[in-house]
């Protein structure tokens, strides 16, 4: 028979549909067609939303780690260096008695960031490796209706971490500055995020990524808890009626066969 899926049937109504793939008549609640095994609930937008989400947050963590982990610089940025360095008179001169004996040197060399990738580093291969895993499981989750958590829930707090710790690097530093300077006399939306220029754009994938797995899950744990106390009052609801019903039909026989009634203390 159809499979039912009680996320998204309420009742057990006698509600049918025509499947979208071969024509059935299926219950309005199945997730796959019981004759041409299609999933009825991707034709008809039934499943879950986080499988998408879930889906979509493992391609940004694997371009994110196949990405450049690299600092950027504005186009011909030029950092200064100054030193202190000997005061030498020049050829056939002489130095004044009260010169100083160090004076300051400054030279400017354009900017030569190590040129760093995901995949170089540990964190970056592992979460490469659990972002290909995540897109399978993703595909399994959606075919088979199953919430398979552990892989997105592993690498969005990985990404994040990652991510995070690139962006408080990035704050403050010569980049940072540069594309501030760079970008001030811009329209506001330029001045307010061209300093982010100056984080490499793998890092805000990632911290984009793990930040929606990670809210995802969390909403997802609430709701749960909020539906299970929803539940939980239900029953006792109900509970509370059928002894209360009990109570008044054990009155009613009382009354019924002209026994007293027992006083209440």
């Amino acid at each position: 028979g159809p499979t039912v899926d009680a996320r998204v049937v309420e009742d057990d109504g006698d509600d049918m549909r025509h499947c979208c793939y071969c024509g059935s008549e299926i219950h309005a609640g199945s997730y796959r067609c019981h004759d041409c095994g299609g999933v009825v609930a991707l034709g008809w937008g039934t499943a879950l939303k986080e499988h998408f989400l879930f889906l979509f947050a493992s391609i940004l963590i694997a371009v994110g780690c196949v990405s450049s982990w690299t600092q950027r610089y504005p186009a011909g940025a030029m950092i200064a260096h100054t030193v202190m360095v000997d005061n030498v008179a020049a050829p056939g001169a002489t130095l004044p008695p009260n010169a100083p004996k160090q004076i300051e040197q400054t030279t400017y060399t354009a900017p030569a960031p190590e040129a760093l990738g995901g995949l170089d580093t540990i964190r970056g291969s592992f979460m490469f490796a659990i972002a290909l895993y995540g897109i399978i499981v993703a595909f399994f989750n959606l075919l088979h209706r199953r919430m398979i958590v552990w892989p997105f829930f592993l690498n969005g707090v990985l990404a994040l971490e990652v991510g995070l710790t690139s962006l408080n690097r990035a704050m403050g530093s010569t980049a940072w500055e540069m594309w501030a300077e760079k970008t001030k006399d811009m329209n506001w939306v330029e001045a307010w995020l061209g300093k982010l220029r100056a984080v490499p754009s793998s890092q805000l994938l990632l911290t984009f990524a793990g930040a929606l797995i990670l809210m995802s899950i969390i909403k997802g744990v609430v709701g749960g808890f909020a539906a299970g106390a929803a539940k939980s009052k239900e029953k006792m609801a109900a509970a509370n009626e059928a002894t209360e019903a009990r109570r008044l039909a054990r009155e009613g026989k009382k009354k019924d066969s002209g026994a007293p009634e027992t006083p209440k203390p």
